[in-house]
């Protein structure tokens, strides 16, 4: 019998009905396996909760990019070693999606209860705040903060889409950039620090793997929507031109603002504070088990 540990966001974009949260109970109990739901934030939680008094032997997210987050943090802190689910759930669920983590509900919850986990990297903001996906700065926060939740509940991940034809003034901003120690001074409008990306279900021709321990920056330097979808287009299916965008790989990337005002920040698709004009992004030593479609040996191909 395994202990299986479920976050539950409540507020998540598909979580309006009870119904969800039930298919998967439902089929906990025909396995003969305990569980326990947590409905609390894990963002206030220290610890890892216990299950018949040890450890659970699997962790299941039902929620959004953020809660994955978030419960990412408790279960490296507390219990590295036990693998973790994903239910899509929320507004994007980029994550869950760049797992070939099904859409659907009954095969995500039978993926949950019978695949097998796969280790991932793990990206560390600040030496203190992990990330799975990626760190951004810029015009894609603020569309990410700006797009209105009410949208993103309805239409996913394209009310940012519907959301980026309605805002296309695109501020320039100066950063000096280090990567694994070599410097220079970009200027662009966005800037992406991703350990994983898959938009709208492509995923970058030039392969990002999972298990590299790289982290990729993308500085996009566009002036209008045109050069935008010129930059999206070369990076996703190769084209010949690539003058909106810089792409970089490293271990440890810093980032040094030479704006004086405040710059819209996200992590994992969430808004965050920055305390300082100077980031630094690296990966962690932990790794991340995740329960995919994905195998291990297909990762390191």
């Amino acid at each position: 019998m395994r202990n299986i540990l479920i976050f539950y966001n409540p507020h998540a974009g598909r979580l309006r009905k009870k119904g969800p949260i039930r298919l998967l109970t439902d089929e906990i109990e025909k396995l003969g396996d305990y569980f326990e739901v947590i409905s609390e934030d894990p963002n206030k939680l220290e610890t890892l909760p216990g299950l018949n008094g040890r450890q659970a032997d699997l962790v299941i997210v039902f929620g959004g990019d953020g809660t994955v987050r978030a419960v990412t943090r408790l279960v490296l802190e507390n219990g590295p070693d036990i693998p973790v689910a994903v239910i899509p759930a929320g507004s994007g669920n980029l994550f869950a999606f760049s797992m070939r983590i099904p859409a659907r509900m009954k095969k995500a919850v039978k993926l949950a209860l019978s695949g097998k986990p796969i280790e991932i990297d793990v990206g560390l903001l600040n030496n203190k705040k992990y990330f799975l996906i990626a760190f951004a700065l810029g015009y894609v926060t603020r569309l990410i903060v700006n797009t209105p939740r009410r949208s993103k509940k309805h239409l996913g991940i394209f009310a940012y889409f519907l959301y980026f034809l309605r805002s296309l003034k695109f501020r320039k901003c100066r950063f000096k950039i280090s990567v694994d120690g070599e410097s220079r001074i970009y200027e662009g409008n966005t800037i992406l620090i991703a350990n994983i990306l898959r938009v709208f279900g492509s995923r970058p021709r030039k392969e990002m793997s999972y298990v590299d321990g790289l982290l990729t920056l993308i500085v996009l330097t566009n002036k209008s929507v045109v050069s935008f979808f010129d930059a999206f287009l070369y990076f996703f299916f190769s084209l010949n031109t690539g003058k909106n965008f810089f792409v970089a790989h490293g271990k440890k990337i810093e980032i040094i603002f030479e704006e004086d005002d405040a710059i819209p920040a996200s992590l994992d698709g969430d808004a965050i504070e920055l305390d300082a004009r100077k980031v630094v992004l690296e990966m962690s030593e932990m790794k991340l088990k995740v329960i995919s479609k994905i195998s291990q040996k297909t990762l390191k191909m």
